[in-house]
């Protein structure tokens, strides 16, 4: 298989996979029934890119296009499709996308967009590996001896707050 047909998977939570290929008739496809243009994604330094990744709703769309002719064979509604991209899928068919659009791009720009995607994925994995370790550094004792001073600090209770009538 060439380069230029290359395609690009990923699994839902069902543990389906699903092949995307971009070329000519998806592009098509997709623009008609999404509005989603293809071919502009990597325009103003990937603004349709990100715009579309922003968007779960939108990129599910987009993917179910991408893979309609296979989703019929397997009987899969839209519906189905949407709900199997749950818990942590979408990442992974972002990055499948990806790799998809880069093979269906010109080699001058397959580069730059896959080391982007990679870029990327990195910056998750660091982001979430600093997330966790500030949520595991925090000393819950701590944390709620503080809330409780500075709601004592407010003028008291809860409770105290709500028999107050109001001004």
């Amino acid at each position: 298989m060439s380069d230029a047909t290359q395609t690009s998977t990923f699994a839902d939570s069902t543990g389906r996979r699903w092949p995307l290929e971009i070329h000519p008739l998806a592009m098509k496809r997709v623009r008609e029934r999404t509005g989603v243009a293809i071919g502009t994604l990597l325009d103003d330094s990937f603004a349709g890119l990100r715009s579309l990744f922003t968007d779960p709703v939108l990129l599910a769309d987009v993917l179910y296009v991408l893979v309609t002719d296979d989703a019929a064979r397997l009987g899969v509604t839209a519906d189905d499709f949407g709900r199997a991209l749950g818990r942590g899928v979408m990442e992974d068919a972002a990055d499948a996308f990806v790799a998809a659009l880069a093979d269906f791009s010109h080699r001058r720009v397959r580069a730059p967009l896959l080391a982007l995607a990679g870029k990327e994925r990195e910056f998750r994995a660091k982001a979430a590996d600093l997330a966790t370790a500030k949520l595991v550094a925090i000393d819950v004792d701590e944390a709620l001896a503080t809330l409780l001073t500075s709601n004592g600090s407010a003028g008291g209770s809860p409770a105290s707050a709500g028999s107050t009538p109001p001004g």
